[in-house]
């Protein structure tokens, strides 16, 4: 079963809502570099004050997106939450 993955270009409505709009789009993948910690963690706060978090963190799910921050959620949280939902939807089957 293939999942067809949008050009990176295409953009949704819920976009023009984030928080994150004109910020430096690099505090969202400053992710593993030490001397830019503050900002991934400034990138993270501003995601949880975001009105259309679960919006971005669907979109970078669906799109297998597990680089830099979306939905407040670091790449690792986002390959975890992918394999936990993975894990559930065999159990379910089985």
């Amino acid at each position: 079963m293939y999942q067809h993955l949008e050009p990176i270009t295409v953009v949704h409505q819920w976009m023009d809502d984030a928080e994150c709009v004109g910020y430096n789009p690099e505090w969202w993948f400053s992710e593993g570099k030490p001397h830019r910690s503050s900002e991934t963690q400034m990138a993270i706060e501003i995601c949880n004050e975001c009105t259309v978090q679960v919006d971005c963190l669907k979109y970078a799910m669906n799109q297998r997106m597990f680089d830099g921050i979306y939905g407040g959620l670091r790449g690792s949280q986002r390959v975890y939450l992918n394999q936990q939902l993975l894990r559930k939807a065999r159990n379910e089957r089985a």
